[in-house]
């Protein structure tokens, strides 16, 4: 076990969000700030060095995941409001992602999803364009995205897991195990996604039976 330690040092507080290689994520306080101010930061496990990521213009931010030199997170910008943001760690380069990303930040290579409470987006850094995920009614959350591809969760009204493809704008449903809801968790190099499902209800005026873990293997193509 290896204390990262805080911004602020020894007395400071810390938590990590996300790893990918040597380089770790999180949020800390920050020196002679009250503890509620806190910074984004990257920790490099090759050289022990912690690096404060700064913020949009305003007093803080968060670090939530990591793609490569890539980082994601949340911010205050100089008037106040909150905002997404991703930060190259090889060129200093900060992109202001809008409100668009105030939660749930994730990234895979170029492209970054996030959401504002109510709907999801997908974020691509090198066109700068952004896009909705899904159909725009109810919530929809995002769990994890591997390459082009993003799991998670839509609520219109009920709790159906949903995979969805940030090229091509595909989006799909995920059944259940004869009830209604289903909920995805995450989703590996290969397509499998894992999460819950329910079983077939044990009378007629109940949605769904007890949950199970499940996974979702996609279809081998013909």
């Amino acid at each position: 076990m290896t204390d990262l330690g805080s911004l602020a040092g020894p007395s400071g507080h810390s938590g990590a969000a996300a790893v990918d290689g040597a380089i770790v994520v999180g949020t800390s306080s920050v020196p002679d700030g009250p503890g509620s101010t806190t910074h984004g930061f990257a920790y490099s496990l090759r050289t022990g060095t912690m690096t404060d990521l700064g913020t949009l213009g305003g007093s803080s931010s968060t670090a939530n995941d990591i793609s490569g030199s890539t980082v994601v997170g949340q911010s205050r910008t100089a008037a106040n409001a909150l905002s997404g943001y991703a930060y190259d760690l090889r060129t200093g380069t900060r992109t202001d992602l809008g409100p668009r990303f105030l939660i749930a930040q994730l990234i895979s290579g170029d492209t970054v999803v996030g959401g504002d409470s109510l709907l999801s987006s997908s974020y691509d850094l090198k066109t700068h364009e952004i896009h909705m995920i899904g159909s725009g009614r109810g919530v929809t959350e995002v769990r994890q995205i591997v390459r082009d591809v993003v799991v998670g969760d839509n609520f219109a009204p009920n709790s159906f897991a949903f995979v969805a493809r940030v090229d091509s704008g595909d989006f799909t449903y995920l059944p259940s195990l004869g009830g209604l809801n289903s909920a995805a968790a995450q989703i590996n190099g290969h397509g499998v996604v894992a999460g819950s499902a329910a079983l077939p209800p044990a009378d007629p005026v109940t949605a769904n039976g007890p949950f199970h873990a499940a996974v979702w293997i996609p279809h081998a193509a013909e």
